[in-house]
C-alpha cells in the first residue's frame, strides 16, 4: 500500500488546501477592480495580476492612478497610489463580500461609480460563497508567498532568455503565474 502524502514542508495538506482556497477567493477582490472599470477584454487579461516582490503581493493593473494589491503574507487588500499606501484592509475574519463593500466605499472616494464594482466572475473557481469569514494561516500563507516569489524568479529567467515570451501574470481564474 502506497504512503499517503499528508504534508508538504511540514504543513498539513488539508490546511494548505484551505489557505489556498481562501487566498483564491481573496484575489478575486483585486481582480474585480480592473475587470469592473477597464475596457472589456474577452481574454480577461485586464484582471490579471503582477507579483510585487517587496510587498509579497499580487497587484492589479492601474485603475485611475490606483493599484489594488493582495498581500499573500498578510492576507490584506491594499490600495496604492504612486506606490504609496492609500488604504488597507486586513481580511482575517472578514468575508470577500465585506471586502467588496470596503472597496466600494473607497473607489467612490476617487470618482469611480461604486455600483459598477462587482464580483461577477467570467469563470468558476469552485467556491460559490463569498460570505464565509476568511481564516489566517500565517506560516502557510508565508509559504505561498515564497512559492510565488520562486515561480516569478524562474519565469523571469525564461522571459529574459525568450524574446517571444509574454509578461508574467497571475491569472485569477486558476490563481497561477504564467
Amino acid at each position: 500500500m502506497a504512503n499517503k502524502l499528508e504534508n508538504v514542508r511540514g504543513f498539513d495538506l488539508e490546511l494548505m488546501k484551505s489557505a489556498r482556497e481562501q487566498l483564491h477567493q481573496a484575489v478575486q477582490l483585486v481582480s474585480a477592480v480592473p475587470r469592473s472599470y477597464l475596457p472589456h477584454d474577452p481574454s480577461d487579461e485586464s484582471a490579471s495580476l503582477g507579483w510585487h516582490e517587496e510587498r509579497e503581493a499580487l497587484e492589479s493593473k492601474q485603475v485611475e492612478g490606483f493599484v489594488f494589491s493582495l498581500s499573500l503574507k498578510e492576507m490584506s487588500v491594499t490600495i496604492l497610489n504612486n506606490d504609496q499606501v492609500f488604504e488597507a484592509l486586513e481580511l482575517k475574519g472578514k468575508s470577500v463580500n465585506e471586502g467588496l463593500h470596503w472597496l466600494k466605499d473607497h473607489v467612490n472616494k476617487f470618482g469611480l461609480a461604486d455600483e459598477q464594482l462587482h464580483l461577477k466572475l467570467p469563470y468558476e473557481i469552485g467556491i460559490d460563497n463569498f460570505d464565509t469569514s476568511l481564516k489566517f494561516y500565517p506560516e502557510i500563507q508565508q509559504e505561498f508567498s515564497n512559492l510565488y516569489a520562486g515561480a516569478k524568479a524562474i519565469l523571469d529567467q525564461v522571459v529574459k532568455e525568450n524574446t517571444e515570451a509574454s509578461a508574467i501574470r497571475c491569472w485569477p481564474h486558476h490563481f497561477d503565474l504564467a
